[in-house]
C-alpha cells in the first residue's frame, strides 16, 4: 500500500518544480532531480507536466525499495 503522506510529499516537490520548468532554474533542477529518479527506477523519466503525470512518477519513486 502508498502512504498518502508519502505520495502528497513527493508530488509537491514535482509539482514545484514543474512551476519553475520555464525558467533555467527550473530546468536545472528538474535535471538534478532527473537523474535521482532515473538512478531510483533505473531507466529514463520524462519530466512531468500535468498532475497525472507528477502522480506516475511519484508511484514510481515510492515503490522504489528503500
Amino acid at each position: 500500500m502508498v502512504d498518502p503522506l508519502s505520495m502528497a510529499a513527493i508530488m509537491a516537490v514535482l509539482g514545484a518544480m514543474g512551476s519553475g520548468m520555464a525558467s533555467e532554474a527550473g530546468k536545472s533542477a528538474w535535471e538534478s532531480a532527473g537523474a535521482l529518479v532515473r538512478r531510483m527506477v533505473g531507466r529514463e523519466v520524462v519530466a512531468p507536466t500535468g498532475p497525472e503525470e507528477r502522480e506516475a512518477v511519484a508511484r514510481l519513486i515510492r515503490q522504489c525499495p528503500q
